[in-house]
């Protein structure tokens, strides 16, 4: 769908004006749509991580601390070297705490970094690497805003567009019911009172759109074929490519 299409839509289900703004017509109307599509693009990218693209990070040696460009919205997963130029190993994913017991602990580290931890902006990563390394990331990239000027000269642009937030075609719904969301926040509509809950405006469509984000979730985990995944051998960090004893916390030892 194009920014135009669902602009319309969103304006017929709750007869807000879509006519562009001018002196005839001061309603900001149109505006407000049309910034709640840029909203939408970024809310399904960050929570359905729908269309992803991959990068590289230089790490120096030594430093475990880092900031990551301010254009992308969230890092997917994580790859780094192993010893062998021809193969990478995923590194795990530990919440903030863990990480920071792993580079307090006083033991020899693996010569490439094995965790990762991220928030935000930031990355860190244990242990702290010997020497320069690079890792490969998959990141939900920022789009480009599609002009919310209250015109309709950019209602062509596309949400499929990888420029525009690279959505796929059969995704576009939920930026139509996210719109639909605010537009019922705005007209006052989609709440109430029920079984003794009071629902603010907007309620019952914000409701609407979760289940569809949900939706997606799963029917993105199913392209990636039936079946469960393969089951792993050994303790959950073991890796053939890093020979270091795992079984005594934080996942490596002294020698």
């Amino acid at each position: 769908m194009t920014r135009g299409e669902v602009v319309f839509e969103v304006a017929r289900s709750f007869g807000l004006s879509d006519d562009p703004v001018s002196e005839d017509n001061p309603a900001d109307e149109l505006i407000l749509m049309q910034r709640w599509v840029n909203a939408s693009i970024i809310d399904i990218l960050v929570k359905t991580r729908c269309f992803l693209d991959e990068s590289d990070m230089t790490l120096a040696a030594g430093d475990t601390d880092y900031r990551i460009d301010e254009d992308i919205l969230a890092v997917d997963m994580v790859r780094g070297p192993t010893g062998d130029p021809n193969i990478m190993r995923r590194l795990t994913s530990i919440p903030q705490d863990t990480l920071e017991d792993m580079l307090q602990a006083s033991v020899s580290a693996p010569t490439y970094p094995a965790y990762y931890f991220n928030r935000g902006d930031m990355l860190r990563v244990a242990p702290a690497p010997q020497d320069t390394v690079t890792l490969r990331y998959f990141y939900v990239p920022k789009p480009t805003k599609i002009p919310a000027d209250g015109t309709t000269g950019s209602d062509a642009f596309d949400l499929a567009d990888a420029t525009y937030g690279g959505i796929p075609e059969e995704y576009h719904d939920a930026a139509v019911m996210y719109c639909l969301w605010k537009a019922a926040q705005y007209d006052d509509k989609g709440g109430g009172f029920y079984r003794g809950h009071a629902f603010a405006p907007g309620s019952a469509y914000q409701a609407i759109y979760e289940d569809r984000i949900k939706e997606i979730r799963k029917e993105l985990r199913g392209k990636a074929g039936r079946g469960m995944h393969a089951g792993r051998v050994g303790y959950p960090d073991r890796s053939r490519f890093v020979p270091n004893r795992n079984d005594i916390y934080p996942g490596w030892t002294s020698r």
